[in-house]
């Protein structure tokens, strides 16, 4: 109890009466384990002084240097470090020191758990290595330090996923253009078969997604379908998407325009024939702004517009494009 409290000078009493440096708590927390999540560095260092273990693992795996890595304790981690604690030990989720100090972003903690020689590239339960940690987050300074120490770029955890496609996910820009600038591959496909960029665009993170597209990403026509809403100004992400979808629509119509099989190709964007199909396709395209006339008469010369038809199983609404 004082050790989580912080009385040191009742810490000192209990240890010149030789208490039990290592008795454990309910969940098997020994006294040096609770000083270091607390921050209470005096009570660590008379611990450890007194032979207390630094390297006792609680009924979850923790360890006293992960508690400290966990909220920053730069002295502590230095002193469980001098005195032998183990920089790649794991807990019960498979996480290290390093997965910890990653995650919360401590820059100082991590350097120091990289001059002991922490393991760079151990993945926890979800096959998650510290810099697929530290991209999901977007912390910046702590992926370059990883990436200097020659962290595995290209690291997938158990779905397949890579830094990239975290940092897209969660619309972490800066670390984006990061992992792009130490060349990590745009075209990466986790186990579902999406890109980054397909990630980005499904969750709405269309700075994203734009970033990716100027930085290389091949844009998949199959798996980027352009929806109205995403794309009209004060509707859905606003401005980006709009930039963005207004390249991808004149991409489909440049697309449509050059190719006689336009039912296979609105398909491959999204797009199914029929009267909502056709809506959908033409209010992506007409509301990105994109120029029609090629279009409309390309569909024309195909005979694929409903030209004044009441046949409705055509994929092209002439009065749309007019």
């Amino acid at each position: 109890m004082a050790s989580a409290k912080g009385g040191a000078a009742i810490a000192h009493t209990l240890l010149s009466a030789e208490a039990q440096v290592d008795s454990c708590g309910r969940d098997g927390e020994t006294p040096v384990q609770l000083a270091s999540l607390m921050g209470h560095h005096d009570i660590v260092c008379a611990l450890l002084q007194a032979r207390a273990s630094p390297d006792a693992a609680a009924r979850d795996g923790k360890r006293a240097l992960s508690h400290a890595c966990y909220r920053g304790h730069v002295q502590i981690v230095e002193s469980l470090l001098r005195h032998q604690a183990s920089a790649s030990a794991v807990d019960l989720s498979g996480r290290s020191a390093l997965h910890w100090a990653s995650l919360q972003g401590w820059q100082e903690v991590v350097d120091q758990l990289l001059l002991s020689r922490a393991l760079l590239d151990a993945q926890d339960s979800r096959g998650w290595s510290p810099m697929l940690l530290a991209s999901q987050v977007g912390h910046f300074a702590i992926v370059k330090r990883l990436l200097e120490a020659e962290a595995a770029l290209e690291m997938q955890g158990l779905d397949g996923e890579t830094a990239l496609m975290l940092a897209a996910l969660n619309g972490q820009l800066e670390v984006l253009r990061l992992l792009v600038a130490w060349r990590a591959k745009l075209e990466a496909r986790a186990n579902d078969g999406l890109t980054a960029l397909k990630l980005a665009a499904e969750a709405g993170n269309f700075e994203a997604a734009e970033r990716l597209v100027a930085l290389g990403a091949e844009v998949p026509p199959e798996g980027l379908a352009i929806e109205a809403s995403s794309i009209l100004p004060g509707q859905g992400p606003g401005d980006d998407a709009l930039s963005l979808t207004t390249r991808l629509a004149q991409q489909l119509t440049d697309e449509l325009i050059s190719t006689r099989d336009c039912y296979d190709t609105a398909r491959r964007w999204g797009f199914d024939p029929g009267e909502a199909g056709s809506q959908r396709l033409l209010n992506a395209v007409t509301a990105a702004g994109v120029d029609t006339t090629r279009l409309k008469d390309h569909l024309l010369e195909l005979g694929v517009i409903q030209d004044q038809d009441a046949d409705r199983d055509g994929l092209f609404d002439w009065d749309a494009l007019s």
